[in-house]
C-alpha cells in the first residue's frame, strides 16, 4: 500500500496513537513490522507526542530502521527530557555506527553544557563508534 494512501496514514496514525497506552507492546510490534516509507510518519509523530514512552518507543522504532537519514532526528532527539528517551536516541545512534555519526555526536559534545549528565555518556558513545570504525577499517 502507497504510504500516502489515506488508509495507511491512518493505521500508522492509529498504531502510534496505542504507543501511549495499555497496547503499547502490540503498537510497537506492528509499526516496527512496517517498510521503511514509514520513518517520517514515526519521526512526525514524535514532535508531536507529549507522552514520554510513547516518544522513546518512536525513537527506538526509528533506530531499528538503522537509516542515514535518520541520525540528525536521532541527535535531535538527545535533546530530551525524559532519560529513557534520549538514551534510546543515544543506542540507535551507537547501532547505526557510521562516521557520520560521529561528526553528529561531536557537534552534540560541543554544545552540551559542561556539568549536562549527558556529557559523559555521549563521549563514551563517540569512543565505542569511533574504536569500532577504526577496527572496521584494519579487517577491511
Amino acid at each position: 500500500m502507497d504510504i500516502e494512501h489515506e488508509n495507511y496514514r491512518a493505521f500508522v496514525a492509529a498504531q502510534i496513537a496505542r504507543l501511549g497506552g495499555a497496547e503499547r507492546r502490540d503498537a510497537f510490534l506492528e509499526l516496527a513490522e512496517m517498510p521503511v516509507e514509514v520513518l517520517p510518519l514515526l519521526i512526525e509523530a514524535y514532535w508531536h507526542t507529549h507522552d514520554a514512552e510513547a516518544r522513546t518507543a518512536l525513537i527506538r522504532l526509528v533506530g531499528q530502521f538503522r537509516r542515514e537519514e535518520s541520525v540528525r532526528f536521532l541527535c535531535q532527539a538527545l535533546d530530551d527530557i525524559h532519560d529513557p528517551a534520549w538514551m534510546a536516541a543515544l543506542d540507535a545512534l551507537v547501532d547505526l555506527g557510521t562516521p557520520r555519526v560521529v561528526r553528529e555526536l561531536r557537534d552534540v559534545v560541543a554544545m552540551l553544557n559542561p556539568d549536562d549528565g549527558r556529557l559523559e555518556w555521549v563521549r563514551l558513545a563517540m569512543e565505542q563508534l569511533m574504536q569500532s570504525l577504526s577496527a572496521a577499517r584494519k579487517d577491511a
